[in-house]
C-alpha cells in the first residue's frame, strides 16, 4: 500500500506514484540483466585467452557501435598508440572488423554470434585433447605398472576433503566403491559438496556402490531427484566407523571425521585389491537398500 504522506509530498496521484515505482524497479532489473550479460561476455572472452584490456575494447565496441581508434582510446582512458596492440587479437579472431568510412578507419564488432562459435570450438578442442590425454595417461600407467611404487597424498581441512571427493571422479572410469559413515560425513562435507559430486558423477556415467555405516538415514537423505547407478547397502549395527574410505581403480582415499578433518589417498594396486576384498566381505553381510 502506498503511503499517503509520500503521495502528498511528491504531489503525485496514487496511480502516478505506483507507476513511477514500477518504472524504477524495471530500470534496476534491466540494469542487472545487462550487467549479468556483460559479465558472461567477459568470461567468454577470458576463456579465449584475451587480456582484460582487450576484453574492455570488445565490450566498448559492443556498447557504442563502430568507433575510430581515437574515440575508443579516449573512452577507455588508454594511449592511442597502445590501442592497436589490444585490437589486433580481436581482429585475428575475426571478432572485430576494420571498416573504411571516408578517409578514416573505424572498428566494429562483426557479429556477436562469432564469440559463441569460437568458445564452442575451443570447448570441442579441449574435449578432444582431454580424450587423447586420458588414453595417453592410461598407456603410460600400464607401461610403468611393473615397477610402480605406492604413493600417498595427504590433505587437511574441510576444503581439502571436499576437493579430494571431486578428485575421485578424475581418477576413475566407471565405478567407485565406498564405505560411508553417513552422519559423520555430513559434518565434514556439506550437502552442496555432495550434490556437486553426484551431478558430476552422473554426467560422467560413473556408478556408485556404497555401504552406509552407523545410524540408518531416512528416505529424505537420498540424492535429490532420486538415485542414478547407485547400489546401496546398510552395514550391520555392530560395524561402526567414523572414517570413510573409497576405492576407485588402483587408488583408495580415506576421509576422517570432523574432529580431525584430514584425508589421504594411497595409490597402490596391491592396497586397492586388499581394500576391495574387505569391501566385498562387508557387502556380503550388509543389507541391500531399495
Amino acid at each position: 500500500m502506498v503511503d499517503s504522506w509520500w503521495v502528498e509530498r511528491t504531489k503525485l496521484s496514487k496511480r502516478e506514484f505506483v507507476t513511477g515505482l514500477d518504472i524504477c524497479y524495471s530500470v534496476v532489473e534491466s540494469r542487472q540483466i545487462i550487467k549479468n550479460t556483460m559479465d558472461t561476455i567477459l568470461n567468454m572472452l577470458a576463456a579465449l585467452g584475451l587480456t582484460p584490456r582487450t576484453q574492455a575494447v570488445y565490450v566498448d565496441l559492443l556498447s557504442h557501435g563502430p568507433s575510430a581508434a581515437r574515440t575508443i582510446a579516449l573512452r577507455l582512458g588508454i594511449p592511442r598508440s597502445s590501442l592497436y596492440d589490444h585490437i589486433k587479437p580481436l581482429l585475428d579472431l575475426a571478432l572485430v572488423s576494420e571498416l573504411e568510412t571516408g578517409t578514416k578507419a573505424v572498428f566494429a564488432v562483426h557479429d556477436i554470434s562469432d564469440l559463441d562459435r569460437l568458445v564452442a570450438k575451443q570447448e570441442q578442442s579441449l574435449t578432444l585433447l582431454r580424450s587423447q590425454f586420458t588414453k595417453a595417461k592410461a598407456t603410460l600407467a600400464e607401461a610403468h605398472t611393473s615397477h610402480a611404487e605406492p604413493r600417498i597424498k595427504f590433505v587437511e581441512g574441510k576444503a581439502g576433503v571436499a576437493a579430494l571427493l571431486l578428485e575421485m571422479l578424475w581418477d576413475t572410469k566407471s565405478e567407485i566403491k565406498t564405505v560411508w559413515p553417513y552422519e559423520a560425513m555430513l559434518k565434514v562435507l556439506t550437502p552442496e559438496d555432495l550434490e556437486l559430486f553426484n551431478r558430476k558423477r552422473i554426467r560422467q556415467n560413473i556408478s556408485l556402490k556404497t555401504i552406509w555405516t552407523g545410524p540408518k538415514p531416512g528416505k529424505q537423505h537420498l540424492w535429490r531427484g532420486g538415485d542414478f547407478k547407485v547400489e546401496r547397502r546398510q552395514a550391520p549395527a555392530k560395524y561402526s566407523a567414523s572414517m570413510a574410505y573409497n576405492i576407485y581403480g588402483d587408488k583408495v582415499s580415506f576421509f576422517s571425521s570432523v574432529g580431525e578433518q584430514y584425508g589421504f589417498v594411497v595409490h597402490s594396486r596391491d592396497f586397492a585389491e586388499l581394500m576391495t576384498a574387505q569391501f566385498n566381505a562387508l557387502a556380503e553381510v550388509s543389507k541391500a537398500e531399495k
